[in-house]
C-alpha cells in the first residue's frame, strides 16, 4: 500500500530522492572508512568481503536512481486531477442577460 500524499503532492514520510542520495553518499563514506580500519587476518578479510557486497549493492542502487532520473516520470498525480464533465443539459442552460446569476 503506498504512503498517503501531501498537499504538495509527495508521498508523507518517504525521504525525498536528495536525501536518499545523501543518505547513499554517507553510508559510502562510512563503509570505505570501516574497510580502510580493518585488520588483515582472517576476521578482517570475511568483513572487507561483506562490505564490499554492501558497496557493490549501493552502487546498483545509485545506478537505478539515475536511470530513473533519466526516464520521464510525467507530472505529479495532484496536476492530472480534471474537473467534472459537464452534464447534457448544462451547455446553454444559464441565460447570459441575467445578472443575478453568478453561475459564470
Amino acid at each position: 500500500m503506498t504512503a498517503p500524499l501531501d498537499d504538495d503532492g509527495d508521498r508523507e514520510g518517504v525521504p525525498s530522492p536528495g536525501e536518499e542520495v545523501a543518505d547513499q553518499e554517507r553510508e559510502y563514506w562510512e563503509n570505505r572508512r570501516l574497510t580502510q580500519e580493518l585488520d588483515d587476518d582472517e576476521a578482517g578479510r570475511r568483513e572487507r568481503r561483506r562490505l564490499k557486497a554492501q558497496e557493490r549493492k549501493m552502487h546498483l542502487r545509485v545506478r537505478t536512481h539515475r536511470y530513473a532520473r533519466q526516464q520521464d516520470q510525467g507530472p505529479l498525480p495532484s496536476a492530472m486531477v480534471l474537473p467534472p464533465l459537464p452534464g447534457d443539459d448544462d451547455l446553454y442552460d444559464h441565460d447570459l442577460m441575467d445578472s443575478d446569476d453568478d453561475s459564470y
